[in-house]
């Protein structure tokens, strides 16, 4: 194989890393809107109804459950992972450099470039290799929180059946009304007196 091919691999996985990186904004969006709702839904469904209550509680429950297990995948995604990288340029320079002079010291300076070529190469095929695993336990891990959400809005969606009952069903509760600017009686008499025709 050649140094151009390592190279392609190498550049395929540094994409690959960039594509998953940006491919978790979609799942954490999604959390945060899931999420927002499901604590909404808990805070607003008031029922004594079994019927109601208990399939409620235990979709929300189990939303609840898939959306964290969304979370714990999101984070396994992009956390802890050490990427390789090929030397800078200036160590390879110094290192081509160092080969050159050692094969002119001992008489070969031809073999200098093949043997930083068979260098560069073993450093192409290292960090390809690792970086290949770790884009694809991060892939993984990105599939898994997918499922998850997919599980959540699905256990949302039956949570809000109930929801969507009592809202219809629930009797409309008695309104309070304050008229906060009102006149005593005692000031519309006074006004009635001073607006009186000849009072002084």
């Amino acid at each position: 194989m050649s140094l151009q091919l390592y190279r392609e691999l190498y550049a395929e996985e540094s994409q690959r890393r960039e594509q998953l990186q940006t491919s978790t904004g979609t799942p954490i969006s999604i959390v945060t809107v899931l999420g927002g709702g499901l604590v909404l839904m808990g805070k607003v469904f008031e029922n004594s109804n079994p019927l109601l209550y208990i399939p409620f509680w235990i979709a929300l429950g189990l939303a609840i459950g898939c959306l964290a297990g969304a979370v714990y995948c999101i984070v396994r995604s992009v956390n802890g992972y050490v990427y390789q990288r090929i030397p800078f340029a200036t160590q390879l320079a110094t290192h081509q450099n160092n080969l050159r002079d050692f094969g002119a010291s001992t008489g070969k300076p031809e073999s200098a470039q093949t043997a930083f070529e068979e260098y560069l190469s073993r450093k192409y095929i290292t960090a390809a290799e690792i970086n290949a695993v770790h884009n694809e336990n991060r892939g993984e891990w990105l599939n898994r929180a997918n499922r998850c959400l997919v599980y959540a809005l699905c256990t949302t969606a039956i949570a809000g059946i109930p929801a969507a009952v009592q809202i219809k069903t629930a009797p409309e509760k008695p309104q309070k009304i304050e008229i906060t600017n009102l006149r005593s009686v005692s000031d519309v008499e006074s006004q009635s007196v001073f607006s009186a025709p000849g009072a002084r």
